[in-house]
C-alpha cells in the first residue's frame, strides 16, 4: 500500500471512539497552505483518522498548535444507503500511521517537549511533586500542626513520656481547639483605636 506524508499544524484533536473490542479510531485535523494550479496560495484543512493502537496512543503526545508531519495512506469503499439501496455512497479516508511532532509552541522547555501529553496533564519521566488542596487553599496541614505542637511542648510542660495529659493536649492542638495562631499575637492591640469601624 502506498503511503504519503503531509506537514501541517494541528487544529483539532478528538477523543478516541471505541466501536468494539477490535476497532477504535481517533480523528484529528491539520491545516497547511499551498499553491493551487493557478499559483494562488490557499489554505487546506484535512482530516485524518488513526485506527491502529500504536498510532492512537501516539496522539497522546500531540497537542493543538503542534507542527506535525503525518505519514498516511488512502482507503476508499462504496456502500449502499440503508433506506435506499440503489444509492451508493463512497467513503474515502486518510489513515494516519505515524504522527511526528516537529515543533510545539505550547511546550517551551526540553522537559515539556519530551513529556507525554494526556487529558489530565503532562507526564514526565520524573513525576512532579504537586501541591495538595490544603496547601493551595493556604490551610494548615497535619505535619505543620505537628510542628506547632512540638514548639508548644515547653509552654504546656509536656515531655516525650507518653501520658494521657500530653495526648489530650496534643489532640486539642491538632484539632485546632487550641488556636495555633491567636489573634492577639497577630494584631497589635494598640492599633485598634485607629480603625475606622
Amino acid at each position: 500500500m502506498d503511503t504519503y506524508t503531509k506537514e501541517g499544524t494541528v487544529i483539532e484533536l478528538k477523543d478516541t471512539v471505541k466501536f468494539n473490542d477490535y476497532f477504535s479510531k481517533r480523528e484529528f485535523k491539520i491545516r497547511y497552505t499551498e499553491q493551487d494550479l493557478a499559483g494562488k496560495i490557499v489554505e487546506q484543512k484535512v482530516k485524518f483518522i488513526a485506527q491502529d493502537v500504536e498510532t492512537i496512543d501516539g496522539l497522546d503526545g500531540v497537542r493543538v498548535d503542534d507542527q506535525v508531519n503525518v505519514k498516511f495512506y488512502i482507503t476508499g469503499t462504496d456502500r449502499a444507503k440503508k433506506d435506499n439501496p440503489e444509492v451508493i455512497m463512497n467513503f474515502t479516508n486518510l489513515v494516519a500511521v505515524e504522527v511526528e511532532v516537529l515543533s510545539s509552541p505550547t511546550r517551551d522547555t526540553k522537559a515539556d517537549k519530551e513529556a507525554v501529553i494526556t487529558k489530565e496533564a503532562k507526564v514526565y519521566k520524573d513525576p512532579l511533586v504537586e501541591a495538595t488542596a490544603e496547601q493551595l487553599a493556604g490551610l494548615v496541614t497535619g505535619p505543620e500542626l505537628e510542628a506547632i505542637f512540638d514548639k508548644k511542648k515547653d509552654r504546656y510542660g509536656l515531655n516525650e513520656e507518653p501520658n494521657s495529659g500530653a495526648e489530650g493536649m496534643k489532640s486539642k492542638i491538632l484539632s485546632k481547639e487550641d488556636n495555633p495562631f491567636p489573634a492577639e499575637s497577630l494584631v497589635n492591640n494598640n492599633n485598634y483605636d485607629d480603625l475606622p469601624f
